[in-house]
Protein backbone atom coordinates (compact mmCIF):
# COMPACT_ATOMS: atom_id res chain seq x y z
CA UNK A 1 0.00 0.00 0.00
CA UNK A 2 1.36 3.44 -0.94
CA UNK A 3 2.08 5.63 2.05
CA UNK A 4 4.47 6.76 4.73
CA UNK A 5 6.09 3.99 6.77
CA UNK A 6 8.08 4.33 9.99
CA UNK A 7 10.62 1.65 10.90
CA UNK A 8 11.95 1.40 14.45
CA UNK A 9 14.73 -0.51 16.16
CA UNK A 10 14.23 -0.68 19.90
CA UNK A 11 17.35 -1.50 21.92
CA UNK A 12 20.09 -2.10 19.35
CA UNK A 13 22.97 -4.10 20.87
CA UNK A 14 26.00 -3.75 18.60
CA UNK A 15 24.47 -2.93 15.18
CA UNK A 16 21.29 -3.10 13.10
CA UNK A 17 20.80 -1.90 9.52
CA UNK A 18 17.66 -1.68 7.37
CA UNK A 19 18.03 -0.65 3.72
CA UNK A 20 15.09 0.00 1.38
CA UNK A 21 15.29 0.75 -2.33
CA UNK A 22 17.10 -0.31 -5.44
CA UNK A 23 15.83 -3.01 -7.72
CA UNK A 24 17.40 -6.35 -6.81
CA UNK A 25 18.93 -7.05 -3.41
CA UNK A 26 21.59 -9.43 -4.75
CA UNK A 27 22.30 -11.81 -7.60
CA UNK A 28 21.21 -15.43 -7.25
CA UNK A 29 23.09 -17.27 -4.47
CA UNK A 30 25.15 -14.16 -3.56
CA UNK A 31 23.52 -13.14 -0.27
CA UNK A 32 26.90 -12.25 1.25
CA UNK A 33 27.52 -9.56 -1.39
CA UNK A 34 26.47 -5.92 -0.98
CA UNK A 35 23.39 -4.72 -2.91
CA UNK A 36 23.95 -4.39 -6.65
CA UNK A 37 22.05 -1.09 -6.71
CA UNK A 38 22.10 1.83 -4.31
CA UNK A 39 19.45 2.11 -1.64
CA UNK A 40 17.15 5.09 -1.29
CA UNK A 41 16.64 4.83 2.48
CA UNK A 42 18.80 3.42 5.26
CA UNK A 43 18.48 3.23 9.05
CA UNK A 44 21.73 2.39 10.80
CA UNK A 45 21.61 1.91 14.58
CA UNK A 46 24.87 1.29 16.41
CA UNK A 47 25.81 0.93 20.05
CA UNK A 48 28.76 3.25 20.77
CA UNK A 49 31.94 1.58 22.02
CA UNK A 50 31.72 1.63 25.82
CA UNK A 51 28.40 3.49 25.63
CA UNK A 52 24.85 2.68 26.51
CA UNK A 53 22.30 1.17 24.15
CA UNK A 54 20.35 3.68 22.05
CA UNK A 55 16.74 3.71 23.35
CA UNK A 56 15.06 3.88 19.94
CA UNK A 57 16.40 4.31 16.40
CA UNK A 58 13.78 5.15 13.79
CA UNK A 59 13.26 6.54 10.30
CA UNK A 60 10.32 7.27 8.03
CA UNK A 61 10.12 6.79 4.26
CA UNK A 62 7.32 7.27 1.72
CA UNK A 63 6.88 4.11 -0.35
CA UNK A 64 4.88 3.43 -3.52
CA UNK A 65 2.95 0.21 -4.15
Amino acid sequence: QTGSYTFKFATVDDSAILSVGGATAFDCCAQQQPPITSTNFTINGMKPWGGSLPPNVEGTVYMYA
